[in-house]
């Protein structure tokens, strides 16, 4: 069933209407549809934010949508539910392409968190020491005079 004809459908469940004015009805709804379909597929129709704008969208723990207006934590995972990549959003609403789309305070949370749990980081004193094999393995590649990571006697073989 199309829109018109749903829209049409739910608005004579409340009411009571002659034929004629039926048929007025589904013209003015198919044509405000119609004006809607337009006006989504050009993209000259979207009015793009002014620099201020710009600016107030990016508070330090929050970033407003071009899309819904709505604040956000994660905007690209909200453009992801919008169909949009975050290129695709920036160059949609003319924004700069250093626009961020996750707010400064949250990127110094996690790059705290990270400093904090050290990740990226190996501490070879708390490694595991090398199993008798691998050291056997090890040795034996060095006597022939071979690296001991790039031959087959390295595992065994």
């Amino acid at each position: 069933m199309t829109l018109t004809a749903r829209i049409v459908k739910a608005y004579l469940a409340g009411n009571a209407l002659t034929p004629q004015a039926l048929v007025a009805v589904l013209r003015a709804v198919a044509e405000a549809i119609g004006q809607l379909h337009r006006h989504e597929n050009d993209p000259s129709a979207i009015r793009r934010p002014t620099r201020q704008q710009i600016r107030d969208s990016i508070g330090d723990d929050f970033l407003v949508s071009f899309e819904d207006g709505q604040r956000y934590r994660m905007l690209k995972r909200h453009l992801t539910k919008c169909g949009l990549t975050p290129e695709a959003y920036r160059e949609k609403w003319g924004l700069p392409k250093d626009y961020p789309m996750v707010p400064a305070f949250y990127t110094r949370k996690r790059a705290a968190l990270a400093r904090r749990t050290k990740l990226g980081q190996y501490d070879r004193s708390t490694a595991k020491p090398r199993s008798d094999h691998a050291l056997r393995a090890a040795a034996k590649a060095a006597a022939q005079g071979a690296d001991p990571r790039a031959t087959e006697a390295a595992y065994g073989a």
